[in-house]
């Protein structure tokens, strides 16, 4: 008789999400393309910014994908200045 056995990484699945932000300074408009979300920003929006608007909309889309728990891990992956 055989015993199958799940990997443990399959039984830790998580919820994953990601955004891809865009925030142009001379135009004063950020975008969050996958999402199709645009929003009024000032001149002098930085990146601190941008992480924290991040952080609110990957919450309420990791919110819709069914994760109802406390997000307890966040990864920034790049961020990439223009200037």
């Amino acid at each position: 008789m055989q015993k199958w056995r799940m990997p443990s990484e399959a039984a830790l699945a998580r919820t994953t999400a990601e955004l891809t932000i865009l925030a142009d300074t001379e135009q004063k408009i950020l975008t969050i393309a996958e999402d199709g979300y645009q929003t009024a920003i000032p001149s002098h929006f930085g990146r601190e910014d941008a992480i924290r608007i991040g952080r609110e909309k990957l919450r309420e889309k990791a919110i819709k994908m069914g994760q109802q728990k406390r997000i307890s891990r966040w990864k920034l992956l790049k961020i990439k200045s223009l200037i």
